[in-house]
């Protein structure tokens, strides 16, 4: 099992003059990985109120409800793991596609903040800006 975070709360906080919004998560995971999670973070280390076994996870990034955790050597830290989105934007990027990806995104996540259903729809192909043929003419 990897670490698992599940959002719990969010508040604001002011840093630099700028007012951001804070997200709270639950970190969960194995006996050992938590263990681990905890010994990396040392006295910085919060815990849940209700339940003083469980370690907190701040962040000012929100990806959806529940995310799975990695642990970032360049940074040492722990964060949330946005590899997935982050290549689907990479993609879409290439494909010259990155306004209707964030709008889907957009859409999907606020019709899950919602509490709607998300559509079972086909999903619309996105219109690409330049076909194979036009980058590699084949003669």
């Amino acid at each position: 099992m990897a670490l698992v975070a599940k959002i719990l709360r969010q508040y604001n906080k002011e840093f630099n003059g700028e007012k951001r919004t804070m997200y709270v998560y639950t970190v969960h995971g194995t006996q050992s990985e938590i263990e681990e999670y905890i010994s990396s973070q040392g006295d910085k280390c919060q815990f849940q109120e209700e339940n003083p076994t469980v370690p907190l996870l701040f962040t000012s990034l929100y990806v959806q409800d529940e995310m799975p955790v990695r642990y970032s050597a360049y940074n040492n830290r722990y964060a949330l793991d946005t590899n997935f989105a982050d290549r689907l934007l990479s993609q879409a990027k290439y494909f010259g596609a990155e306004e209707s990806f964030k709008e889907a995104y957009g859409n999907m996540l606020a019709q899950q903040l919602s509490g709607m259903k998300i559509s079972q729809e086909e999903p619309t192909t996105p219109k690409l800006t330049q076909t194979v043929e036009e980058e590699f003419p084949f003669e």
